[in-house]
């Protein structure tokens, strides 16, 4: 594939301009799906910075982070995450050391202007690593996803005959045979999968013609469903890193079960151990979206088993700042969000609590959620030291 081709031309490029023996950036690990880059410059602090590319690369932006307890670098990899165009690997990785060394009045290193990239042409090349995502839906802004709900609820009285716009990809044609009427962007699906989004339209049909009233809003519902959708069609789901369910054929209710996590973790362990012992499957979250979704994330938090660390608090809410209005973006899309939440517990050092069998509850959680959101709005969002996890 013509991106993978040019990403790994990009990954050998910069490991090339940045070695170890640089005298303040090196490009220390550079694997399709992980780039660290070490800072070093001197009379600064060392710290490391993460790139986690995602399947859908270069459609969506990648994931920066870093364990380094610095602002300045903090707000410039949130810059890099929330980008709406250009998600190639040099040139945010310009802007990075662009920006570090100009908000720290250091000397930018030669090597720079060598990293000045064109844009790639989409036309030209294939559509990343699996996903269908194209830059619109995938990149869009806060204000123009502000601007198309204020247009979707003016012209819902226009819809009356539509089973909403989520449903585009699927023909009117053999409601009975699934597999006859589903369109070529859900021939790589399970069939089982096909049969989901078909159960979808018949109920909305249904609903419409019984005068129910449509749950959400259409720009949620819209956007919910293409998650689903690419969800159905990526590599983490079809390889059994994750599974997904709808809770009462509900879209705006999610049940995922994280069934794989890193083999060299003991959470690794102790979800073989969940499965041998108690028949789970692995970590189960519920996710909950709201009608404004995907201006405000979706309310995820752990369902069972109950986990001791891995930044999972009292209720099984969460403690990440990607999950709170202040470090959300509706550019974020789910499968980054569950493979990130993954993670995020094995970073922890999360563990499974066997002597406790009870599930959390959506109550309990999103009560703990709340309390943290305004402890972090007030006191800040910080990344503990590696000491800790």
């Amino acid at each position: 594939m013509a991106c993978m081709k040019k990403l790994k031309e990009d990954i050998l490029y910069i490991k090339n301009l940045f070695p170890l023996s640089h005298t303040c950036i090196s490009i220390t690990d550079a694997t399709l799906d992980l780039i660290q880059i070490n800072f070093h410059f001197p009379g600064e602090a060392t710290f490391d910075v993460h790139c986690n590319i995602l399947e859908n690369y270069p459609r969506t932006p990648s994931i920066w982070c870093t364990e380094h307890d610095d602002q300045i670098v903090f707000s410039i990899l949130a810059q890099l995450s929330e980008a709406t165009n250009n998600f190639t690997l040099l040139p945010q990785i310009n802007h990075l050391i662009t920006q570090y060394c100009m908000l720290k009045n250091l000397e930018a290193p030669i090597e720079l202007s060598q990293l000045i990239s064109l844009p790639v042409s989409f036309e030209e090349s294939d559509e990343g690593q699996g996903s269908e995502l194209s830059i619109e839906e995938g990149a869009i802004s806060d204000s123009d996803m502000e601007k198309e709900m204020d247009d979707d609820e003016n012209e819902e009285d226009d819809e009356e005959d539509d089973d909403y716009g989520m449903f585009d990809g699927i023909d009117d044609d053999g409601i009975e045979e699934p597999s006859s009427f589903v369109k070529n962007d859900t021939n790589d699906m399970d069939e089982k999968d096909k049969e989901t989004l078909v159960k979808l339209k018949v109920k909305a049909r249904e609903d419409r013609i019984k005068n129910v009233p449509m749950i959400g809003s259409t720009t949620a519902t819209d956007r919910i469903m293409k998650e689903l959708k690419d969800i159905y069609k990526c590599n983490s789901y079809k390889n059994g890193i994750f599974s997904i369910e709808l809770e009462d054929e509900n879209i705006y209710m999610w049940k995922i079960t994280l069934k794989c996590v890193d083999n060299e973790s003991p959470l690794y362990d102790d979800l073989k151990k969940l499965k041998e012992t108690r028949g789970e499957e692995g970590i189960v979250l519920k996710v909950s979206f709201k009608d404004d979704y995907p201006m405000t994330p979706p309310f995820i938090y752990v369902h069972s088993p109950q986990i001791s660390g891995g930044f999972v608090l009292g209720g099984g809410a969460i403690c990440m700042e990607l999950l709170t209005t202040q470090g959300w973006s509706s550019a974020y899309n789910m499968e980054s969000v569950i493979l990130q939440i993954a993670a995020t517990l094995v970073k922890g050092k999360a563990r499974v609590n066997f002597t406790n069998l009870a599930p959390y509850n959506h109550a309990s959680a999103k009560a703990f959620h709340d309390k943290l959101t305004k402890f972090h709005k007030s006191s800040g969002w910080y990344t503990p030291p590696k000491a800790d996890g």
